[in-house]
């Protein structure tokens, strides 16, 4: 697993954490800053993404969450 705090230009995703975990399968991402609102219309304090095929999914997939 890897850890990376960076800065992303001037955008709403600066400093943000940034853990990885790279399996034979793709990667899955936990990050703590996201650009779209909960269903309930409150910010996810983390989301994990889940890269095209890393549990057989067709597409790219996020998971967040409070």
């Amino acid at each position: 697993m890897s850890k990376t705090k960076f800065k992303v230009g001037d955008n709403k995703f600066e400093n943000r954490l940034i853990y990885t975990v790279k399996t034979n399968k793709g990667n899955f991402t936990l990050r703590n800053k996201s650009a779209s609102n909960l269903t309930d219309d409150t910010k996810p304090r983390w989301t994990i993404d889940v890269n095209k095929g890393a549990l057989g999914n067709k597409r790219n997939l996020e998971v967040k969450f409070k």
